[in-house]
């Protein structure tokens, strides 16, 4: 390295094959009523459905309900607040 060089480092965040955070919904859960669902994202085992890396849905946090699968996050919300009851 020559003069005035810096030796750059580059960390990386350990890759989840699974993640969970809060997410607020528009419309409770249709089967039991919580207000208090979850976006769920995980590593995509077959890429034939979606060509992401990740798939993600909504998942209620008292019963487990689960909105459909979907390529992103925004779509996963949209499924979840827009669906038929």
């Amino acid at each position: 390295m020559g003069a005035g060089d810096e030796e750059v480092k580059i960390e990386f965040e350990e890759e989840k094959k699974y993640h969970r955070q809060e997410y607020d919904p528009d419309r409770p859960c249709p089967f039991c009523g919580s207000q208090v669902t979850f976006l769920e994202r995980a590593r995509n085992p077959i890429r034939r459905l979606f060509p992401t890396r990740y798939v993600f849905w909504i998942e209620c946090s008292r019963c487990r309900a689960k909105g459909p699968v979907n390529e992103n996050s925004e779509a996963a919300g949209n499924d979840w607040d827009t669906r038929m009851v």
